[in-house]
């Protein structure tokens, strides 16, 4: 009875003796092409014929001739490495903004309008648009509003909300 196992088994056999009649072809093949053509043979500088223990083409080459491969570097790399990416070199972090005034209140005159700050450092300054607050310029004034330049970014300072405190209680 034929299975699936003989039939595998059959496959395999006759590919390994199809394999083997190919390189059987290819030998014969080979040594006939060679035999065929008129291939020079090797020069014996020497006047002894070379016998088993010694090598035909080593014996036959001068010690020059070999210098092509001595001088060949095999410590070169069979495929060119991928490229190193260059390392990215990251900006400086910005310098931090200076540090805004509180805004205390704007009014109006007839001269303009005008801003009432407090520094970093408690001291109170009034300016108007063009003045300069510490190392930064008042741009515009607006009511609750002031714009300050400081070369780089514009800031706006509003001011702050007023918290409505009750001490009485809502009735319901």
């Amino acid at each position: 009875m034929v299975t699936r196992k003989n039939i595998r088994q059959l496959e395999v056999f006759l590919k390994c003796l199809l394999l083997a009649i190919l390189a059987g072809g290819i030998w014969c093949g080979g040594s006939i092409f060679w035999s065929s053509h008129n291939l020079p043979k090797p020069v014996f500088k020497s006047n002894s014929e070379p016998n088993e223990d010694s090598n035909a083409l080593v014996d036959a080459l001068p010690l020059s001739a070999h210098k092509p491969i001595w001088d060949f570097d095999f410590r070169q790399q069979l495929i060119k490495p991928p490229p190193v990416p260059k390392p990215k070199v990251k900006p400086p972090p910005p310098s931090p903004p200076p540090p805004l005034p509180k805004l205390l209140g704007t009014f109006v005159d007839k001269n303009g309008a005008w801003g009432a700050f407090q520094t970093q450092k408690g001291q109170i300054s009034v300016a108007k648009a063009g003045d300069h607050v510490g190392k930064l310029e008042v741009i515009r004034v607006h009511p609750k509003k002031v714009q300050l330049n400081d070369g780089r970014k514009t800031y706006s300072i509003e001011l702050p909300k007023k918290k409505v405190t009750s001490k009485r209680k809502r009735r319901r």
